[in-house]
């Protein structure tokens, strides 16, 4: 969307419904009244429902659900995250893109979302499929200073902030699985990809990338994916508003965020995923590396890692892999 335009919706949203002349308008965008009639008409056809009347001007009445900054950024109130939003009407990985932007330099909170993402990858290189218009698929850079094996932490506290989200957007609570994913029903409904840049002894920058399912019907994935995914339409019935999830997504992560930066990174982070996961006391089977472990997760350490008791009482630390829970039958 045009800069111009961005500024017209937000001085119409800042008069509260009230009508703002074309005059006041040509004075805070710098542009002739002639051209405001036009980028008005341009704003109807985006969706905006907008009152024009002669001799008092333009009052906005009804806005669209589209995820562009001036509806993203309005009253949203965070500190970090979304301070500056950049929206693609569709964007092959907006992780990809919000690394090339970190790299040259983009601020700490800046968020890149689409409609429509066509090369989303999750965790090991996988797929992520979204669904133009009924996924919400935004990415996230963050400039903490923090050491390398932290970085497990900003999954953890990503994950942490959707949980969040979910429940404030549906008063339904998820689970978190282990690393990376959002489940409600034991399907999956989200997932978080965290890329690094990094020195030795250093993180330059972080990029999460979020994907949700948010309104998408269940017949829509892909047959591989049916049966282990949902969306949180599937889940509640009713179709949810983008734009609100958003805002409350990215308020969630700027709180947790903060949590993260004044705690020094693990602890408190730590213990609150924990209990959304209660994943400690949990029988597992986690395919790691080409290695199979079945057992117990007895903890979870301060780098983020699997403690697991196996059947033959050893103990394994386990950093990475695919897990699921087992149900092991007692002697």
């Amino acid at each position: 969307m045009k800069l111009d335009n961005e500024k017209i919706i937000q001085i119409l949203k800042d008069h509260e419904g009230r009508f703002v002349s074309g005059e006041v308008i040509s004075q805070e965008v710098g542009i002739t009244r002639a051209a405001i009639w036009k980028r008005i008409a341009a704003l109807k056809d985006l969706g905006y429902v907008v009152d024009a009347r002669q001799n008092m001007g333009y009052r906005l009445m009804r806005s669209p659900d589209i995820l562009t900054p001036s509806e993203i950024q309005y009253r949203l109130g965070t500190k970090i995250v979304g301070k500056e939003v950049r929206y693609y009407p569709v964007l092959e990985s907006t992780n990809a893109e919000a690394f090339r932007l970190a790299s040259s330099g983009a601020a700490d909170g800046l968020v890149v979302i689409t409609d429509h993402q066509t090369g989303g990858k999750g965790r090991l290189n996988r797929t992520w499929f979204s669904f133009r218009r009924q996924s919400i698929s935004l990415s996230v850079v963050l400039r903490p200073k923090i050491v390398p094996y932290l970085a497990t932490m900003l999954t953890y506290m990503t994950g942490i902030a959707l949980y969040e989200a979910i429940y404030a957007q549906t008063a339904i609570k998820p689970s978190l699985k282990w690393p990376n994913d959002i489940l409600m029903r034991g399907k999956k409904v989200a997932g978080v990809l965290c890329e690094l840049n990094t020195e030795t002894d250093i993180v330059n920058f972080a990029v999460i990338g979020m994907g949700v399912n948010l309104n998408v019907r269940k017949k829509r994935f892909p047959e591989e994916i049916r049966e282990a995914s949902t969306s949180l339409y599937e889940e509640t019935k009713k179709r949810l508003k983008r734009v609100a999830f958003v805002k409350e997504l990215l308020r969630q992560l700027d709180y947790w965020y903060s949590v993260f930066l004044r705690d020094g990174g693990d602890s408190r982070i730590l213990a609150e995923w924990k209990e959304r996961s209660q994943i400690v006391g949990q029988n597992v089977r986690i395919r790691s590396f080409e290695e199979e472990i079945v057992g117990k997760v007895v903890d979870v350490d301060s780098y983020g890692a699997l403690m697991i008791e196996t059947e033959d009482d050893k103990k394994k630390r386990v950093i990475a892999g695919d897990l699921e829970t087992v149900v092991i039958a007692e002697e």
